[in-house]
């Protein structure tokens, strides 16, 4: 070896001899998070959830990593992998293909928190409305077509199913776009490595590989802005790419708006346009941010009861302020979370600095991905104080923006790391994401996290939100009723409403406290007369408690109310025929055809009271229109072969 040579190996052994404390103390740092901050998110409940195994792995890759030869080696092949994926084309295309489904099938996200990925996945499954305007419509609306196609290979595909779907589709994109990004970012291969595992390490992963919430196709979308915004400011794409790929993520998700400020930031680093060329392009995106403020500033009206405050130093009612301890500590682990392994480039000490300069240059890049960065972290700042611990919301806007500022600051122009230090680096995120990302499938945990989190969260302390109400029923819709029932009797504790009464009595019939049930859904009726719901479930309450004449009652008060309430009908029809009284039971079940003549059910049991009844032409063709409906009901067909054998 040379002598220029030598002294390159050694600097490079020295880089690296220095980076290596640091990253035994973030490693060590990042096992002992999930014991010593037990409440915060990042591994705040997850050390239990994985197998043992898994843990065991975990720090025995890390103390391979301690090891040189292994960390070059290691560093080698990332080198090598990333020159492969780097080349573009079909085969590219295909191993991220390959990488996102394996993703997928070893790391299937449920959600962090109970919360909007379960509720999210119920309104695709059933159907549900939901509201146009909402920030997330379109986005819901592509989980709903791709559920509708799913259904016609496999009829039995929920809505969870149809989001991992979508969302692997998109995490394939990202795993794409992360190469061809660092590829713009860096010239040295290894911070090409760097930047794109950052990229796929980080936090946000969670939201490409199952049905954690629905900012998916938005994260993807502003992957492909940013892309396209680093090509424009080298010079290698128009400003439409990286105005289209903007619109397309403002309209899959309102909040994308928050670039908007850094594509204006475009306009002054970038290229200089033809006259009249930016004009049309920053019209749109002007009325796009202008749309999306004016439903923020709705959404911040409605969750602060319409209180404003300024919150730097203030809080609202039920809100923190945005310098107070608890909010300082939920976003500081939270940055932990996104970034993960990312946040040991600043401890790089590279030679060389930061090459071209200009309009085009680095300094143009830095200046746009600060502007993203900025904006995206701006309003989580200033909502997270109002909406209590919502993370996705911060996961979602700022994370890749800061991932390439941070790879733009440390890695862009300057002297490559070596391969022990890339090793070290993707390493450091490997750690980081994979065994929170292996916790997030299990449910239990997204459940003991969100109680953990919403403790402390004022937003559940607000009477006039139904916060603590919709919680409690996603936990009782998964099956968690003692928790369910401890959130239902905060909501009434902070506010008397007949909602909750009826929530909780359904809790307790399911229970087999039919008696506690019957009492509830009485102090529901004080509240709402009116409320047909309670009417019935009290009667089923009844019904199941021994007292069919109160549920009789019940039932005549809710169709007093609720004329063609389909499932009162039949269910005073099935009551009124067990106490014999057959014209009474004819009569409800005329009324139940009326109302549904596609149910088989209805038809077959008014054929069977006429029957009784003696009119054996009207029980025929009752029973026929059963059978015309669902010819496999066998009594109907036994016993319109009854009848017309005894004509």
């Amino acid at each position: 070896m040379s002598r220029a040579g030598a002294k390159k190996a050694v600097s490079r052994a020295e880089r690296e001899g220095a980076f290596l404390p640091v990253w035994i103390v973030f490693v060590l740092l990042h096992g002992a998070a999930a014991f010593l901050l037990p409440d915060r998110i990042w591994g705040a409940h997850h050390a239990g959830f994985p197998p043992a195994w898994f843990g065991a792995a975990w720090f025995a890759a890390a103390a391979i990593l301690l090891l040189r030869p292994a960390r070059e080696a290691a560093g080698r092949a990332l080198e090598r992998g990333a020159a492969r994926l780097a080349g573009g084309g079909a085969p590219a295309a295909a191993a991220a293909t390959a990488a996102g489904l394996l993703c997928f099938a070893l790391f299937r996200s449920r959600n962090l928190f109970l919360g909007d990925g379960w509720l999210l996945s119920g309104i695709v499954d059933r159907g549900d409305a939901y509201l146009f305007g909402h920030a997330g419509y379109f986005t819901v609306q592509l989980y709903k077509g791709a559920l509708a196609l799913l259904r016609m290979v496999r009829p039995e595909t929920g809505g969870a199913g149809a989001m991992a779907a979508v969302n692997v589709l998109f995490g394939a994109t990202a795993l794409l776009l992360a190469p061809r990004i660092a590829a713009d970012l860096a010239e040295e291969r290894r911070s090409r490595v760097v930047i794109a595992a950052s990229i796929l390490l980080s936090g946000g992963i969670l939201l490409f590989f199952g049905h954690v919430e629905n900012y998916t196709p938005m994260q993807a979308a502003v992957l492909l802005f940013l892309w396209t915004s680093v090509r424009f400011l080298r010079g290698r794409f128009g400003l439409a790419a990286p105005t289209a790929s903007l619109l397309l993520a403002v309209v899959l998700h309102h909040t994308a708006a928050v670039f908007v400020p850094a594509w204006f930031v475009l306009l002054f680093a970038g290229p200089r346009p033809r006259r009249g060329g930016r004009l049309l392009p920053g019209s749109a995106a002007l009325a796009a941010a202008a749309a999306s403020l004016f439903l923020l500033r709705r959404a911040a009206s409605v969750y602060d009861d319409g209180s404003p405050f300024l919150p730097v130093f203030e809080k609202g009612s039920y809100s923190w302020s945005l310098l107070s301890a608890d909010h300082l500590a939920f976003l500081g682990n939270l940055l932990l979370l996104l970034l993960g392994g990312a946040l040991l480039l600043p401890f790089l000490r590279l030679p060389g600095k930061t090459g071209a300069k200009g309009k085009g240059g680095t300094k143009g890049l830095v200046l746009f991905l600060a502007a993203a960065s900025g904006g995206g972290l701006l309003l989580p700042l200033l909502t997270d104080p109002l909406l209590g611990a919502r993370d996705w919301d911060l996961m979602a806007l700022p994370l890749f923006p800061l991932l390439l500022l941070l790879s733009a600051l440390f890695l862009s122009g300057r002297r490559a790391p070596s391969a022990g230090t890339a090793a070290l680096l993707v390493g450091a995120m490997l750690l980081h994401t994979v065994p929170w990302v292996a916790a997030n499938a299990n449910r239990d945990r997204g459940v003991r996290m969100t109680l953990a989190m919403v403790a402390r969260d004022p937003h559940y302390a607000n009477p006039e939100l139904r916060a603590p109400t919709a919680l409690a029923v996603l936990l009782n819709d998964a099956g968690y009723e003692e928790e369910a029932e401890v959130y239902l009797q905060r909501s009434l504790a902070l506010k008397s409403r007949a909602l909750d009464y009826v929530n909780l009595a359904k809790s307790r019939g399911a229970a087999g406290d039919f008696r506690g049930a019957i009492d509830l859904f009485g102090r529901a009726l004080e509240e709402d007369s009116s409320y047909a719901d309670a009417w019935f479930n009290r009667a089923v309450a009844r019904a199941r408690s021994g007292d069919p004449a109160g549920a009789e009652e019940d039932l005549r008060r809710l169709l007093r109310i609720e004329p063609d309430h389909l499932s009162g009908w039949k269910m005073l029809g099935d009551l009124l025929g067990r106490r014999g009284r057959m014209e009474e039971t004819a009569a409800a079940l005329r009324r139940c055809v009326e109302l549904d003549d596609r149910d088989p059910v209805s038809w077959e049991r008014l054929g069977i009271v006429l029957a009784r009844m003696g009119k054996g032409e009207d029980a025929a063709e009752a029973l026929r229109r059963a059978l015309a409906i669902d010819p496999d009901r066998a009594a109907a067909r036994s016993l319109l072969a009854e009848l017309e054998r005894g004509k």
